[in-house]
């Protein structure tokens, strides 16, 4: 997200947990690169016009993120955002990858109301829906002792599909609501 924001603000800073991830970033070069918390953002209050969290807030207690995020978001700014959607597409995958929980489109619409104006909120991925719940029911249904992660490069043909899918999504998201998707995304806004 860092190097498309920079294209398009005077200001970028960018938030992780993890010491890795914040060095990565200064390998890359980014500027204004900080280890640290949602639950605890080390910024003063009414500090950004613009929030960005992808695929965070389900590592986190959310309510505490929404009320840092609400308090150190200026009057008019905006929160963009993505997270696991439906409960039922709980996998492995989640759990390996530390996940607390997946979001259900009205539970987390009335969640982000007590914070933020929600201007959008709606289902991506809707592509990936059908063959994941296909997918994580058969991996439910075989036995595995040992935990592996599935961050593994996809064979081309693969990632050439996928991206033809979330290229065709793009161009209708605009046009379309969809029904269902693997994430919810959002905007929101502080009044």
């Amino acid at each position: 997200n860092i190097p498309v924001l920079n294209a398009h603000a005077d200001t970028v800073v960018g938030i992780d947990n993890a010491k890795n991830a914040i060095r990565y970033c200064e390998q890359k070069g980014y500027k204004n690169v900080l280890i640290g918390s949602t639950t605890k953002l080390p910024f003063p209050d009414h500090s950004f016009d613009l929030i960005v969290c992808s695929d965070v807030l389900e590592h986190v207690d959310d309510q505490k993120a929404l009320s840092e995020i609400q308090r150190v978001l200026k009057k008019d700014g905006i929160f963009l955002f993505s997270v696991p959607a439906f409960p039922h597409l709980w996998s492995r995958y989640d759990t390996l990858s530390y996940h607390l929980r997946r979001y259900r489109r009205k539970p987390f619409r009335q969640l982000l109301e007590n914070y933020m104006t929600v201007q959008y909120l709606g289902y991506w991925n809707f592509f990936s829906y059908l063959p994941c719940l296909i997918f994580y029911n058969l991996q439910k249904l075989k036995k595995q002792e040992t935990q592996i992660n599935n961050l593994t490069l996809v064979p081309r043909c693969l990632n050439v599909l996928l991206y033809f899918c979330i290229s065709l999504e793009t161009k209708v998201f605009q046009k379309i609501r969809f029904p269902f998707g693997v994430s919810l995304v959002g905007i929101c806004s502080k009044e």
